[in-house]
């Protein structure tokens, strides 16, 4: 039997993984207006991990990536140009984007940083790399952790704090513009749509905007010389 991983998952699963965005309408549109604040435009942006297409779809984002063949079947018929791919391996060329977006993506990448430096290549200089996630620290992120073994979506996926992805971002030439949070913990929090606030340590959902910082050819030689 071969190794079950989260692309199969997810085709396995593509269907009832949509639905999720039904049944949570207000988690949804909560995290939806975190990251439209975080985006300047949308034109020249693409989604790592587009999924169904729900957050391209209604960013109005017309190009994504994902490994997942049913995932990505759902995505194309919401008008989604997508590719079959993975964030190690982006099929384009070097300063190809203004704008790249991982929403809830990042759990599943087997190689965060190899991603990262993906993403750096393919930005532009000055270009911005959103990332959304459930901080491992959270509630949600604490219940996730609990049920991972048994949640068929995550049992494969490596949650993160929020001072992890910040270190990840700098280690890979990323300089960390904006962040906000949202999901914040009360009884309310599935039923109602939530503003997001500057910061992180409250809220279960966190969303940072990097810009791709440009390595000088004499700061390259200088970190290709250090020990």
């Amino acid at each position: 039997m071969g190794k079950k991983t989260s692309s199969n998952v997810f085709d396995n699963y593509a269907e009832d993984y949509d639905n999720w965005f039904n049944k949570h309408e207000a988690t949804f549109l909560s995290e939806l207006i975190l990251i439209q604040s975080l985006i300047t435009k949308t034109t020249d942006c693409l989604e790592i991990g587009v999924g169904t297409g729900r957050f391209a779809q209604a960013l109005g984002i017309k190009e994504g990536i994902e490994p997942s063949i049913e995932m990505g079947a759902i995505a194309k018929a919401r008008g989604i140009t997508v590719h079959q791919a993975t964030a190690e391996s982006l099929p384009f060329n070097d300063n190809s984007f203004n704008s790249l977006l991982m929403v809830t993506t990042i759990c599943f990448i087997d190689n965060p940083n190899v991603a990262l430096q993906e993403a750096h290549r393919v930005l532009r200089n000055n270009g911005h790399l959103i990332i959304g996630f459930v901080n491992k620290e959270s509630t949600i992120g604490k219940r996730y952790l609990q049920t991972k073994d048994t949640n068929k979506y995550y049992q494969n996926a490596y949650f993160y704090s929020s001072e992890e992805i910040i270190k990840m971002l700098t280690q890979n030439s990323f300089e960390i513009k904006k962040i906000k949070q949202t999901l914040f913990d009360n009884e309310n929090n599935s039923q109602s749509i939530q503003q997001p606030i500057e910061g992180y340590g409250i809220g279960s959902f966190v969303g940072i905007k990097a810009s791709k910082t440009v390595v000088s050819q004499a700061g390259l030689h200088r970190n290709m010389l250090s020990p």
